[in-house]
Formats: C-alpha cells, structure tokens, sequence
C-alpha cells in the first residue's frame, strides 16, 4: 500500500470518527421542558386568552405587566414547562396573535372579539 491510499484511508476513517462524535452532541430528542414547540404555543395562548376574558374589564384596562403575572397564576400555567416563560415571550404571544388575527392588535380588541362568542 503506498502512502496516498493509507492518507486516504485514515482521512476517510477520520472524517467517520468525527461524524459521529457530532452526531453524539446534537440534540435527537426534543427536551420536556421546551417551550417553542407549536403546541407549547397553542397552550400559552389558550392561557393567554382565557387570562384576558377572566380578567379584563371595561372600568380597568388589564396592560401587558398585569396580564404576565395573571397568566403565571392561571391553573392550567405548567411553571415546571414553561419556566422561561417572561414578558418578551407575552409579547411575541400578542404579536403572533396580531398577526394571525390583524382585528385584534389590542388586548381590549381581543377581548371584545372574544366576549362576543361567550
């Protein structure tokens, strides 16, 4: 065997080595506690707004603070699942919501949109 092929061989052999070593580190699983998968989305924004017609009312305009903290003291808030949950998240939630729904850009436009169907 000359020298190209046994260089050949032993690049070859290492470029499989460090594949694997790679693929070892990647994440193959999702995690328990991942938070932006669709469906932690679609509970975070259940709780979102069923937070809103429990407790938005027309004498007090409930802001996004107030809605953060009423939304971690929901009975159906996993805090073990969703232990990263923070007001920037709350406001890609309304964002996203905004988005898909260009009606409602407004708690109190979420809320009315939705006291309707009660």
């Amino acid at each position: 065997m000359d020298i190209e092929t046994g260089m050949m061989i032993a690049f070859i052999l290492a470029l499989i080595f460090s594949g694997w070593k790679m693929y070892a580190f990647l994440p193959n699983k999702p995690l328990e506690d991942d938070d932006r998968t669709d469906e932690a989305d679609v509970k975070l924004n259940t709780i979102m707004l069923a937070t809103i017609i429990e407790h938005y009312n027309s004498t007090h305009n409930l802001n996004n603070n107030e809605l953060y903290t009423k939304m971690k003291e929901h009975e159906d808030f996993d805090h073990d699942k969703f232990w990263r949950f923070n007001p920037n998240r709350l406001n890609q939630l309304l964002g996203k919501h905004s988005l898909n729904f260009p009606n409602q850009d407004s708690i109190e436009k979420i809320y009315d949109h939705h006291k309707e169907k009660l």
